[in-house]
């Protein structure tokens, strides 16, 4: 489900992507922000980040992985959108199941530290709040 630099911005309207990055067992790697992270810092969150001019919503999400983990990924499936209406904007996040190519990986300075978890246990995390919808969006929560 790839978007034209067109279709990314109208108005007040900014699509993102969510990266969640599943391993063969079904666990979800969470990533807990950086305490000094502009948006939601010390909270777990998956992949996330904007969709750049001239790009579409399956590069952002590999790109997005390459820069927080240094890895290469493949996009397993592409979720329906979720929608975040903020006062000042509607975020459209455009969420994707994906898998790493390397289980060794190194954190930018966007996190601090991951896990490891069944998505069931990401209710026991202190998450930012849209995490259960990107979730629910890609089929890996009730």
């Amino acid at each position: 489900m790839s978007i034209s630099n067109n279709e990314k911005e109208s108005g007040k309207i900014v699509h993102g992507i969510a990266g969640v990055i599943v391993c063969e067992d079904g666990r979800v790697l969470l990533l807990r922000r950086a305490a000094d992270y502009y948006n939601f810092p010390g909270k777990w969150s998956v992949i996330t980040g904007h969709i750049l001019p001239n790009e579409t919503s399956d590069e952002a999400v590999l790109r997005e992985i390459r820069e927080e983990l240094q890895v290469e990924a493949t996009i397993i499936s592409a979720g329906s959108l979720v929608y975040i209406r903020l006062p000042e904007v509607t975020l459209v996040i455009h969420p994707f199941k994906c898998k790493i190519s390397d289980y060794q990986f190194t954190l930018n300075s966007e996190n601090e530290c991951y896990q490891w978890v069944l998505p069931k246990q990401i209710r026991h995390f202190d998450t930012v709040p849209q995490l259960e919808d990107d979730l629910r969006a890609i089929g890996l929560f009730r």
